[in-house]
């Protein structure tokens, strides 16, 4: 009797112990990728297995961008973002990459023209204080009916003047879908590559002490204007560390 009242005792707390809570899509996006933001709040996030998919609505601009006195006093400018991302941050020197798929509807339309301009592109973002950040991705964009994959590239940032002010973009003669795209930093400086299979990396800009602080903050980000929804999709995504 007594043996039993003992085992009794023992296996008490296993049946009142409560249930381990069931993971939320959302902390294993969280967990896989970074803090969910999504600025408009009607932006939708998901995951398929571990592939990430940003949802982007329809007859919206989903951007970001600074506002200010963009071309005199990089000192003056905010961020203005309503782009849906992922965030995260790296210490060191480190390798982030991931891969891109994203296609833009053929009947979408600039919602802020009339016109059959729309784009839609997702990649990687760098944000190193108010006025100094970095982004570059795939993109697929409309003119004159015509559709046209590149890599858009935008850095207003005090730090890229070398570079030139406002936006730009990168022209390539291959830009496949899925496309991939990678940003090194290492010695405070940054380069970014892409790659359509994903094994070789071809640098398309590259900035000696662009981020000099040891801290980086980073995303993954979607962003389109356009009267039709766009899926833009995330995977194979890796942060490691660069030895030197």
């Amino acid at each position: 009797m007594r043996t039993l009242f003992t085992l009794l005792l023992l296996l008490a707390p296993v049946a009142l112990a409560a249930p381990v809570p069931k993971e939320t899509e959302k902390q294993k996006i969280e967990r896989l990728y970074g803090k969910v933001m999504d600025p408009k709040g009607d932006s939708k996030f998901s995951l398929d297995g571990d592939k990430l998919t940003v949802t982007l609505p329809a007859k919206e601009v989903r951007s970001f961008d600074y506002v200010g006195e963009r071309l005199t006093d990089p000192k003056t400018w905010k961020k203005s973002s309503t782009a849906p991302r992922v965030d995260f941050t790296a210490s060191g020197d480190f390798q982030v990459t991931v891969r891109a798929t994203l296609a833009l509807d053929p009947k979408a339309e600039d919602i802020r023209s009339g016109h059959d301009e729309a784009f839609v592109g997702g990649g990687i973002q760098l944000q190193h204080g108010e006025s100094n950040w970095y982004y570059l991705g795939p993109a697929e964009s409309k003119s004159e009916g015509k559709a046209h994959r590149h890599h858009s590239f935008e850095s207003p940032g005090a730090y890229s003047k070398g570079l030139g002010l406002g936006i730009g973009s990168e022209e390539v003669k291959a830009v496949a879908n899925p496309s991939w795209v990678r940003l090194t930093r290492a010695d405070k400086g940054i380069v970014f590559a892409v790659s359509t299979d994903g094994k070789e990396f071809v640098p398309l800009l590259k900035h000696a002490g662009a981020v000099p602080d040891e801290t980086v903050h980073l995303s993954l980000s979607a962003h389109h204007c356009s009267d039709t929804a766009h899926a833009v999709m995330f995977d194979e995504f890796k942060v490691e560390a660069v030895r030197k």
